[in-house]
């Protein structure tokens, strides 16, 4: 299977992957407030309220409807962190600790 391989400094954090079709998603976000934001998250110690990494997904494989996976949510990185996906074949994905209930939605007509 198709397989994200997530890493944080080195240690892998998910990988990633749907059985069948699906999505895959890897967001790394920085949300700035302020005048000065910038300067305030390099100058800061320790882990930054304001970045985030997620990954997660939407697995479609089940005939009787989708559902939506978090394989990792982070909200305590700082600087100096390093992020690597490598994108690969698995024969499973991680254990997803949040997964929802099969449900029918618009969406899923579109995979």
């Amino acid at each position: 299977m198709l397989c994200f391989d997530v890493r944080r400094n080195r240690k892998r954090v998910a990988l990633a992957g749907v059985r069948e079709k699906g999505v895959i998603s890897l967001i790394l976000s920085w949300r700035g407030q302020g005048s000065g934001a910038s300067a305030q998250a390099v100058a800061a110690k320790g882990p930054n309220s304001a970045l985030h990494l997620h990954v997660a997904g939407i697995d479609s494989s089940d005939p009787a409807g989708y559902t939506t996976v978090d394989w990792f949510q982070s909200e305590d990185l700082r600087l100096g962190d390093r992020i690597e996906v490598r994108i690969v074949s698995a024969g499973a994905a991680t254990p997803r600790p949040e997964a929802s209930p099969p449900s029918h939605h618009l969406y899923a007509s579109a995979m």
